[in-house]
């Protein structure tokens, strides 16, 4: 999931983590979402806020599990 800001002054930032499992949750996302917020500085204003998904897998391919969980 990556989380990209554009400053009023038009700088981007983004971050960007790797969730654990695959999901296709919106509130999984957006989770993960409100914890990438926190590495921003939020004391500037903001004019764009945008969320991305990368590294799809097939939903129907088998899901690999741990050997020694």
């Amino acid at each position: 999931i990556r989380v990209k800001l554009k400053t009023f002054d038009f700088h981007i930032n983004t971050r960007q983590a790797r969730l654990e499992r695959p999901t296709d949750s919106a509130d999984a996302l957006f989770e993960a979402a409100k914890k990438l917020l926190l590495a921003f500085n939020l004391d500037i204003p903001v004019r764009l806020v945008g969320l991305a998904t990368y590294d799809f897998v097939d939903g129907t391919a088998p899901e690999q599990t741990e050997l020694f969980g």
